[in-house]
């Protein structure tokens, strides 16, 4: 039956803070680490099956969507090959060893003013190798960058092997999945 009111521009809480309802801000919430014993690493937990964990809501009355923003700041000018964002798809396998069974990676290729390229890859685990399935940079998308032994197929509305790429004969197929 208390309220807390905390009226000024700072205020600091030692300890802990629970939240068994909903936490709702009318400004900005900033988190600085220090959330979870991984430092600077905030963890949102639920046990519900098919709710999900995070709802990121544009409610805005415009034609603005809702945005995710990952930001990458050094303090101080970035460097080729500087890594921007991760996100990775972590589970266990059957010895409940975890295992990241696919990932999104964005990185700066050249960070030169006025000459910024980036590089937007996507990897997945095959046969326990990560292996870069597609990937986007400055002079070309490129897939099976790690030329493993994978097929490219593109269906058409009549055909499912409209355009085939046999990965392991090197071959290209239009309309079958038949080397000739």
């Amino acid at each position: 039956t208390d309220i807390l009111s905390i009226v000024g521009s700072a205020s600091t809480f030692a300890g802990t803070l629970g939240v068994t309802g909903v936490l709702t801000t009318t400004a900005t919430a900033v988190f600085n680490g220090g959330f979870t014993s991984n430092g600077d690493t905030v963890t949102l937990t639920s046990s519900a099956q098919d709710d999900p964990v995070l709802v990121i809501q544009n409610t805005t009355n415009d034609s603005n969507s809702a945005r995710l923003k990952f930001v990458k700041d050094r303090g101080a000018a970035a460097l080729d090959g500087d890594d921007i964002a991760d996100i990775l798809f972590v589970g266990e396998n059957d010895a409940q060893q975890a295992v990241t069974y696919a990932d999104v990676r964005v990185e700066i290729i050249d960070a030169s003013d006025g000459t910024e390229d980036g590089r937007f890859t996507f990897q997945t685990m095959l046969a326990g190798t990560s292996v870069d399935r597609m990937q986007f940079n400055s002079v070309e998308t490129i897939f099976n960058q790690d030329s493993v032994d994978l097929d490219f197929r593109v269906e058409s509305n009549g055909n499912t092997h409209m355009l085939f790429v046999d990965g392991g004969s090197d071959h290209v197929n239009i309309g079958t999945d038949t080397d000739y």
